[in-house]
């Protein structure tokens, strides 16, 4: 483009080139700012055509050259839901760009009139329109890339015109660069990774959550938060959405722009084509919201007062010396220095604004100002009138006054007066902080909590945190801060001391737990939400300083359940296991047990550091008294940091475990999250609170001192759901076990018994109680697990400790009757063939559950019988051979499992050298002999023991011969 003249130059439609008059526009009131300057209302002085001004002020060509490409832009654009553009006039570094005129405004200020936002049946109107725009600008290949609601215009008939294209984009060129507006941009947008006309999707939906809640999705965070929030997070409308209206805003939600509906798509969507509850917004249609602003009519419309009256016709022509005594001399217009005086006397309230700033200039009323609140005393009416007239400047003239009178250095001046304080409060608290407000003194003038709330947050982001941190322990109003915590800002506040001040854990925990706050917590599910996550983050702060300033110990005790003397089973642990999922069910010898937290890796400390932990009296009660209330608010993120305090409460002061597991509320809570989350889509929000959960409950199993059969019933829905939480099930239902059989009152027995279907177990925990442990579910949940799954190692330990309880031999029957048991032992050795610790365990689980299937079929009361036996019992005549049959297979399995001659095994299979294998594998080959199991009839011998002196060298001596380790195949003879 050439370079810019100084002489005007005009770009005109065709109908306005044919006028052969110059056109001209007349400037009325500033109506809006667009993406590069500031829009006017105008008047065709010829045509009296009104239209819509952008005038925009530029520096040099380069950026001419952008302002163009807009202009290129909307003359091509005719559709009635796009602002229609009329030309533009070009000045010596000045553009206007002539648009169609919208009588009603911004959708944004229809929204803000409204208390609560649109409602859904009002706002389908606009979104539909808005549809039809964006599919016709889509079609033509353009990005708009701020679609927002200040950027959708209202014409006179409520028509949605699509405007303010000062960003958007043609999607064959350059589409990488950062536009927009935060809140309303799409993932891919903030992540530069290049926008398309799905972005535009992505901002509809934060358009239409703004029209019905007033603010767009994450309007409560920082800007660094809310890049991490639409990148990660997971959007969740308010409850009060309508099904249908969830369901479209999480296809515009998508993270996967390709995934995304296109604006056709959308318009067919069952939100936008439904009618319900129309009829109910019928009349809402007409209904007129009129705030004081309203009663001052457009200055276009007005006209001027004549009145022809003999006296003021005669006042007209009068001599001056006859008008100055006249009484009606006061209707004469009042002079700047007239206005100002008034303004100086405060002795009544000024009269029209709208003359007021039409006569007096800014830095005269800035001045006077000043001047007025620098005398001594400062009157009531006074401090009201100056305060009106910033407030008349707010929505009136654009804050033009408000800047000059910050520009002049007036801010000082109206320190200590709370009514003017709060027409610069949101729009210039930083003004205000630097000019001391934040001081003691001037501090302690602000009676209004949102004043305060407001200026204490924008505080934070000038000074450091730790500074903030302290100003607040020194100058901030705790109760104030929890009875205002509805008030957004408040709710910023608390997570922000709950995160970064130390002294949080002390001065606001306690308050929090006020029984007269919960009601107010829940109020609504977002303050629920900010409550536990703010008293997570004071108990993980409290704790990491206590961590770091308490000295390693060497008497500290390891965090890990080891095995002990008095384990069941006192096997070697796989150190693939983690430790907090220890198997060994073990009482600890002092009250206090130690596990690593694997959610909480700060909170893996000493026990000397765990009791200087003190959680405020009463505090265990109060969340306790939630476990209802959570559930009915529905919402997974309330879940999440709730069941998270939860179990970080029971780890920091572990005499709350007995005390949760006598709580039959806690067990009706879960039951009753297991019927919310399958209904939720955000599986990994779902997935942490069962990981919370679960961890509580194996705790408990761990460190009870009594059984609960509600414990029982818990694991049985862990199983149930044959996902994450199946694993934590049966490692509950291991420890109750064991916790039944060691504590068993002598005059009950047999505690643990088949049911004579063979169908279950019955637990007998005492006189009185009795539970049901169904087999199928232990076996369909052993056939459930992938054979790469990383819990394997786990799921096997865990049914060679339960196979190895007296009275469940059906269990181990069950498993190596199934029809798939050998194709999943050989499976679980092909996936694991590089794993000596698996393949061990593997075979201490195939010995244990032939020897209990074969003792319990024999029905063993010494040496076995079985031919006595099966004459009298066809049933296991069955059973044994099915045993018999399928040891052949396993033992053929494991003669050539690690035959490196055999080309149908791997290669790299390991343990072929390993004496423990050896080992194992002779116990289950010998097996096969009826003499044999009287050796292997004891528990501890049947899931593998040390091998003698003289069996390792036997053993040793046969692999040398043969080079590779094998078994001799045994048939079994009736």
């Amino acid at each position: 483009m050439n370079s810019m003249a100084d002489t005007d130059r005009v770009n005109l439609t065709p109908i306005q080139r044919a006028s052969e008059k110059s056109v001209q526009y007349h400037l009325k009131q500033v109506i809006g700012r667009g993406s590069y300057g500031v829009v006017y209302k105008a008047i065709n002085k010829h045509t009296d055509q009104v239209v819509a001004i952008k005038e925009i002020v530029y520096e040099n060509d380069e950026e001419l050259n952008d302002i163009m490409a807009e202009i290129s832009l909307l003359k091509n654009l005719n559709h009635h839901n796009i602002v229609k553009y009329h030309g533009f006039i070009r000045k010596s570094y000045e553009l206007y760009i002539l648009l169609e005129y919208c009588a009603n405004g911004s959708l944004r200020r229809l929204i803000s009139r409204s208390s609560t936002g649109l409602s859904e049946n009002e706002s389908k109107t606009y979104v539909t329109q808005t549809l039809l725009g964006l599919k016709y600008l889509h079609g033509e290949g353009v990005i708009h890339r701020d679609i927002k609601a200040a950027n959708i215009l209202l014409s006179a008939d409520n028509t949605v015109k699509l405007a303010d294209f000062g960003v958007s984009t043609i999607v064959n060129s350059s589409a990488l660069t950062l536009a927009g507006t935060l809140n309303w941009m799409a993932p891919e947008i903030l992540g530069n990774r290049g926008a398309s006309t799905l972005s535009d999707i992505w901002s509809l939906g934060a358009t239409v959550v703004e029209m019905l809640t007033k603010n767009p999705p994450y309007h409560n965070l920082t800007d660094a938060n809310i890049y991490y929030a639409v990148e990660n997070d997971t959007y969740y409308p308010p409850s009060s959405f309508s099904e249908s209206l969830k369901d479209f805003l999480s296809k515009c939600f998508v993270k996967n722009m390709y995934k995304r509906p296109t604006a056709d798509q959308l318009l067919k969507h069952v939100w936008i084509t439904s009618t319900e509850s129309t009829k109910a917004d019928k009349l809402n249609k007409f209904k007129e919201n009129f705030t004081d602003a309203d009663y001052h009519w457009d200055a276009d419309f007005q006209e001027e007062t004549l009145d022809i009256s003999p006296s003021k016709i005669s006042l007209a022509t009068a001599p001056a010396a006859w008008a100055e005594n006249n009484q009606e001399a006061d209707l004469m217009p009042a002079t700047e220095s007239q206005l100002l005086s008034q303004l100086k006397s405060s002795s009544k309230p000024m009269g029209d604004l709208y003359m007021f700033f039409g006569v007096c200039s800014l830095e005269n009323i800035a001045d006077t100002i000043i001047e007025c609140l620098s005398r001594t005393t400062v009157g009531p009416q006074l401090i009201a009138t100056i305060g009106s007239i910033f407030s008349f400047d707010t929505q009136n003239n654009h804050s033009r006054l408000r800047l000059k009178f910050i520009s002049m250095g007036g801010v000082p001046s109206i320190i200590k007066f709370e009514h003017i304080v709060k027409e610069f409060v949101f729009d210039y608290p930083q003004a205000l902080i630097e000019c001391g407000i934040m001081y003691s003194p001037n501090f302690l003038t602000l009676k209004n909590p949102k004043y305060i709330m407001e200026l204490i947050y924008r505080f934070y982001d000038l000074t450091s945190t730790a500074f903030w941190c302290r100003w607040c322990l020194e100058h901030l109003n705790i109760p104030l801060l929890l009875n205002n915590i509805h008030e957004r800002r408040a709710q910023s506040i608390l997570l922000k001391l709950s995160s970064y001040a130390s002294w949080s854990f002390e001065k606001i925990f306690p308050s929090l737990i006020n029984y007269k706050l919960r009601k107010k917590i829940l109020f609504n599910s977002q303050i629920t939400y900010i409550v536990f996550k703010s008293i997570n983050y004071m108990i993980s702060a409290n704790d990491d300083k206590i961590h770091k300033s308490a000295a390693p110990s060497s008497s500290s005790l390891p965090l890990s359940s080891s095995p002990t003397r008095n384990s069941p089973m006192n096997s070697a642990q796989s150190p693939s296991r983690s430790p907090v999922h220890s198997l060994m069910a073990t009482r600890p010898s002092s009250p206090m047990q130690h596990k690593s937290i694997s959610n909480f890796s700060h909170l893996t400390i000493s026990s000397k550091s765990r009791l200087l932990i003190d959680l405020p009296e009463g505090f265990f009660t109060w969340l306790t008294s939630f476990f209802v209330d959570v559930v009915q608010i529905k919402n997974l993120s309330v879940l999440k940091y709730f069941t998270k305090l939860c179990y970080l409460s029971i780890h920091l002061n572990n005499t709350l475990l007995n005390d949760l597991l006598n709580n039959d509320a806690f067990f009706a809570f879960i039951k009753s999250i297991d019927t919310i989350t399958p209904s939720i889509d955000d599986k990994k929000t779902a997935a942490f609170i069962w990981k919370q959960i679960t961890a509580i409950c194996v705790d408990m199993s761990l460190d009870m001192s009594q059984m609960n059969p509600s414990l029982f019933s818990t694991a049985m829905i862990f199983i149930r759901r044959k996902n994450y939480t199946s694993m934590s099930g049966l490692e509950i239902i291991l420890n109750c076990l064991h916790f039944t059989l060691r504590n068993a009152p002598d005059d009950v027995a047999p505690t643990i018994g088949s049911m004579e279907s063979h169908s279950g177990f019955l637990i007998k925990i005492n006189n009185d109680t009795t539970i049901e442990l169904p087999i199928d579910q232990f076996v369909d949940l052993f056939y459930a697990l992938n054979d790469d799954d990383v819990n394997l190692s786990r799921l096997i330990s865990i049914f060679t400790k339960i196979c190895s309880f007296p009275g469940f031999e059906n269990l181990a029957i069950d498993i190596i009757s199934h029809p798939n048991f050998y194709e999943k032992i050989v499976s679980f050795f092909d996936t694991y063939f590089n794993s000596l610790l698996i393949q061990i365990d593997l075979l201490k689980f195939i010995k244990l559950i032939f020897t209990k299937s074969l003792l319990k079929a024999y029905d063993y009361t010494g040496l076995p019988d079985p031919i006595k036996q099966m004459k009298s019992n066809h049933h296991n005549k069955s059973i044994v051979s099915k045993l018999r049959t399928m040891l052949v297979q396993i033992t053929e399995f494991l003669n050539n499992n690690w035959n490196k001659n055999d080309s149908k095994r791997n290669s790299n299979q390991v343990g072929g050298d390993s004496v423990l294998v050896c080992q194992l594998c002779e116990d289950i080959r010998s097996l096969s002999n009826r003499g044999s199991l009287q050796k292997v009839s004891s528990v501890t011998a049947a899931i593998g023991s040390s091998p003698t002196k003289d069996e390792r060298t036997n053993s040793g001596s046969s692999r040398s011969k043969s080079g590779a380790f094998s078994l001799p195949i045994t048939t079994f003879q009736e």
